[in-house]
């Protein structure tokens, strides 16, 4: 059933707008509580024919992924990923791809994402899109199929390896880094997986 309708600005709109044109909040719809692209993944039987959701950014992307064959693609609306909507994909997979836009923002919320996906007990994975790609424009480039096959990892160890190996830190970012680290690591359901993760690093 529709609860709001959407779009995605197009080139050359005035830059007061934002990527995406989002509905209000009303009655039916509350954005923190819907996934785009949730039915036609559930009803596809999707998340189990590929045994994982992919989740990004907004509906473009889903659409993108899904006529190009990755119809276990879900949208967490234009804004970052909430507990509700996290609680919701938990019903149908326990493993989620994280694939938001290569660029500072997208790797924010791709954090963001992670440490709620992990404390609900989620296997995670990311992939991180070359800088300047969304999943809309890159599934549509000829070698996605190729790129997700050599690209995507863990989520942890990648977070891991980007926090503790960044050139030319001073004493305050590693600090900050360590604590990023702290945070993400205490949000593992598994004491076992975590301690895997800390002696490897």
């Amino acid at each position: 059933r529709t609860v709001g309708i959407a779009g995605r600005v197009l080139p050359g709109t005035d830059k007061k707008y934002g990527k995406y044109v989002n509905p209000a909040e009303s009655d039916v719809y509350n954005k923190s509580t819907v996934l785009f692209g949730l039915h036609q993944s559930i009803t596809a039987k999707a998340f189990k024919k590929h045994g994982l959701a992919i989740l990004v950014e907004g509906y473009t992307d889903v659409i993108s992924l899904h006529q190009n064959g990755y119809n276990c693609a879900v949208a967490s609306c234009g804004t970052a990923l909430t507990t509700e909507q996290a609680r919701l994909l938990k019903r149908y997979t326990d493993t989620v791809l994280v694939m938001r836009d290569g660029d500072a923002a997208g790797s924010k919320a791709m954090l963001r994402d992670v440490n709620i996906l992990l404390e609900l007990g989620f296997n995670v994975y990311v992939g991180q899109l070359p800088q300047g790609e969304d999943p809309d424009t890159f599934c549509r480039s000829g070698y996605f199929a190729e790129w997700l096959i050599a690209n995507v990892q863990e989520a942890v160890p990648f977070i891991l390896d980007a926090l503790f190996s960044a050139a030319n830190q001073d004493g305050f970012q590693q600090a900050q880094n360590l604590m990023t680290a702290g945070e993400l690591l205490v949000r593992i359901q598994s004491e076992t997986l975590r301690e895997v993760y800390m002696e490897t690093f």
